[in-house]
């Protein structure tokens, strides 16, 4: 879906990406020391984890392509995440579910892999909105909302 704007990824959705992250890491006060970052694309918010053990997982590999060389990644589907229960601190995934094409089993992967913390950004015009929200709520202790201009964020505690 995305291998066409591959080499203008960052030029294209950076700034964007950049912004909700910021958003969502003032919302959280835990420390975390392992991060998977679930449709990360080109990796591009790879630099605001330097201090943790970051991994991105892209099913794109034309995407993967462009992330740089010393930061781990994984392609894989956000649907069947290639990792145990509770394999990594923190969780995140901004504005990708929509893609799924399930993505609620999307959802349920995300705290499946979580010890305690998942990062969300939803495409609030995505038809799958609404379901995806009410998911999060069944997977989630608690959560923490913020809008975005075109996303609705969520900060979460895996129950």
């Amino acid at each position: 879906m995305y291998a066409h704007i591959a080499p203008s990824y960052n030029a294209l959705h950076g700034a964007e990406q950049e912004r909700k992250i910021r958003i969502l890491l003032s919302l959280c006060s835990q420390e975390f020391s392992t991060i998977l970052d679930v449709g990360c694309a080109t990796a591009h918010l790879a630099t605001f984890f330097s201090d943790k053990k970051y991994v991105g997982l892209d099913p794109c590999k034309e995407l993967l392509a462009y992330v740089p060389k010393q930061i781990q990644t994984i392609c894989a589907s956000g649907e069947h995440i290639p990792f145990m229960d509770a394999s990594y601190d923190a969780v995140l995934s901004l504005t990708a579910l929509h893609n799924y094409s399930d993505p609620l089993q999307g959802v349920r992967e995300l705290f499946r892999v979580s010890k305690k913390l998942v990062f969300i950004g939803v495409l609030r015009k995505s038809a799958y909105h609404d379901s995806i929200l009410a998911e999060i709520q069944l997977c989630a202790k608690s959560i923490c909302r913020r809008t975005d201009i075109h996303d609705t964020l969520l900060f979460c505690h895996k129950l």
